[in-house]
């Protein structure tokens, strides 16, 4: 099975643009769109697809053999020549996001609403704590969390799931089962959920379980 950590890292806050690729040479086919870049002198080629969801996955071939350079992924892996040929292929991955990718600040269209809801609603905007991790948002009432909007592999919500979720770490009062709701990602289960930015859940639902979160935060606080 592929591990695609390396793209998923380098495109985790950047959104597909169709337009813009088809300008620097992706095809349109049948599931979404591929290209093919030979790197490192011709001696490989990265063959790149994005999917209908704008996804994209990788694989780099060694064109003297025409097959996989499976040590690519093998973290192990760490001679000079080895090192040499993933860090030409970031290059080719990193151009790639710069000429056909939008950087955006949240991942999905639901985290973008919800950011939203919770301006035009209480007037607040997130802010970005961690210093080594610009990509968890924060929201705060009388400065305390009360939402928290990051990125997190699958599997750490379900075992042997592939992929990155965007998600949002709520306070709840009630115990929650409905489909796309996880407990709370390094933090406390029983006071804290997950929810999966990714249309599962309602908009409606998710916008109470905002609110929800933050009256128990300025309850909690007294704010």
């Amino acid at each position: 099975m592929t591990d695609q950590k390396i793209e998923e890292q380098i495109f985790l806050h950047s959104r597909f643009n169709p337009e813009k690729a088809e300008q620097h040479g992706f095809q349109k086919d049948r599931d979404g769109y591929q290209r093919t870049i030979p790197f490192l002198n011709d001696a490989f080629r990265a063959e790149l697809h994005v999917n209908q969801n704008g996804i994209l996955s990788g694989e780099v071939i060694e064109n003297a053999f025409n097959e996989p350079f499976l040590p690519l992924r093998v973290a192990q892996e760490t001679g000079s020549f080895v090192s040499g040929v993933r860090e030409a292929y970031e290059a080719v991955l990193k151009q790639v996001r710069e000429e056909c990718f939008d950087e955006v600040r949240f991942r999905t269209d639901q985290a973008v609403r919800l950011a939203a809801y919770l301006h035009q609603k209480y007037s607040e905007e997130p802010d970005y704590p961690f210093k080594d991790d610009q990509t968890m948002a924060v929201f705060r009432t009388g400065g305390k969390w009360y939402a928290l909007i990051m990125c997190v592999p699958y599997e750490k919500l379900e075992p042997g799931r592939e992929g990155i979720a965007e998600i949002v770490n709520l306070r709840q009062d009630t115990k929650r089962t409905e489909a796309g709701i996880y407990p709370a990602w390094h933090m406390n289960h029983q006071l804290w959920i997950s929810a999966v930015l990714d249309g599962q859940i309602s908009d409606q639902m998710l916008f109470e379980m905002a609110e929800e979160s933050r009256g128990l935060i300025r309850k909690k606080w007294k704010i």
